[in-house]
């Protein structure tokens, strides 16, 4: 387990993995004014029936309320994964915009089909459905513990007597730590690197992120050129990265990528570049650092050097632009049709009676078919220039069956 400690004090000090830090320690050190003080995530969060967070109200890993004695009121809810920017609740994180590029997960189906197996040499073998569920969800807490380790590890809050310091994967942790970071001059810049897309749009509608860790090389810091350099990894925890296709691709316009895990997570690296780029950085090189499951005992850690998407990535997020202008006035021209129905409605059920109501009423009946009227000459224009835009984005996809995309833009 030791095999690759202690470092030395002077490699604790450039590298990270020393004791008496916080874990904010990276993030006072190189500071990103721009975003630090704007982003919050929530892995679980309470909030209330006027969306106000409750932070106050603990949650354990599991999304459960520690105070079993507290009742939360049937309007407040419980949210997973969420990030607030300013205090303002986005609606899509990065990792559920990139679900959209391919076939959902089926928990359902997926886990029946595992419980199933006659291979007595599968994982799965002689489990349950609930059983497969449970251990999927296992892994997930266990990966977010392991993901907060090494976290502190790189804050120098290192501390061996912490269960997680026995745990394999974390071995192979250290192997990486001292033969591929320390190696390489790979000096610790932040931790888990929390950021927002800059688009024009509503701040609700900006794509939040979280990279897991951020380096600087080591002959890159205080440089004149070269001072803004980083490189961007994520840690997995799987021990397996399939990579047979069985014919199945990501959707336009990464329709040339394999529908796997390890492709779905090229897409994602690539979204982290996109957004640390917007802040002045400029990512080298982007990695996928894999230590195997937490139960494996493979000797190793696994890297992939994940490609530059970077023009598929603004294709995607134009895409998206397009198809968020076409729900919001798709909305609005809804909206004033249904108020304008309302109104007329109201009308018909105090006819004769229009000389009592308010001129300031009478003045909105008459507004209201002013904007009705505008939404009847605007929309063909506005679905011509559209449409025009679609196909100009869309015109180098390679799959003319993936052009419409099913709408897997429009925010939810």
């Amino acid at each position: 387990m030791n095999e690759f400690l202690p470092f030395t004090d002077e490699e604790i000090k450039k590298f990270g993995g020393g004791k008496g830090g916080s874990i904010d320690k990276l993030r006072k050190k190189n500071p990103i004014p721009s975003i630090d003080k704007r982003i919050k995530f929530y892995d679980y969060v309470v909030v209330d029936d006027e969306d106000k967070l409750h932070p106050e109200i603990q949650l354990n890993v599991r999304g459960k309320i520690v105070d079993k004695s507290f009742i939360l009121p049937d309007d407040w809810k419980i949210l997973n994964h969420k990030y607030f920017v300013d205090g303002i609740q986005m609606r899509e994180s990065l990792t559920t915009w990139i679900s959209r590029f391919h076939p959902e997960f089926d928990e359902e189906s997926q886990s029946l089909r595992c419980s199933q197996t006659t291979d007595p040499n599968n994982k799965y073998f002689g489990m349950s459905q609930d059983a497969v569920k449970m251990k999927w969800e296992d892994n997930r807490v266990n990966g977010t513990r392991m993901h907060e380790y090494i976290e502190r590890f790189y804050n120098d809050m290192f501390d061996e007597t912490d269960e997680r310091y026995k745990n394999p994967a974390f071995a192979r942790f250290l192997k990486y730590q001292r033969e591929f970071v320390i190696n390489n001059g790979l000096v610790p810049f932040r931790t888990e690197l929390r950021n927002f897309d800059v688009a024009d749009c509503a701040m609700r509608d900006q794509m939040c992120g979280t990279a897991d860790m951020i380096y600087m090389r080591q002959a890159d810091i205080g440089h004149s050129e070269r001072g803004k350099n980083v490189v961007v990894v994520d840690w997995k925890f799987l021990g397996e990265m399939p990579l047979q296709t069985f014919g199945r691709f990501c959707h336009a316009p990464f329709e040339d990528l394999p529908d796997t895990k390890l492709y779905h997570y090229y897409i994602q690296l690539n979204g982290y570049r996109r957004m640390a780029q917007l802040r002045g950085l400029v990512v080298t090189e982007m990695i996928i650092v894999d230590f195997g499951s937490l139960e494996s005992k493979i000797a190793t850690y696994q890297i992939y050097q994940v490609p530059d998407l970077q023009e598929k990535i603004a294709t995607a997020l134009r895409v998206r632009h397009e198809e968020m202008v076409q729900h919001y006035v798709s909305k609005r021209k809804r909206l004033t049709e249904e108020t304008l129905s309302d109104l007329q409605r109201l009308g018909r059920d105090y006819e004769g009676c229009l000389d009592y109501l308010d001129d300031d009423v009478k003045l909105i009946v008459k507004k209201v078919k002013q904007m009705a009227s505008l939404e009847e000459g605007f929309e063909p224009i506005f679905t011509a220039m559209l449409h025009k835009s679609q196909r100009e984005t869309r015109k180098n996809f390679d799959k003319p069956q993936q052009m419409r995309i099913n709408e897997f833009l429009v925010p939810k």
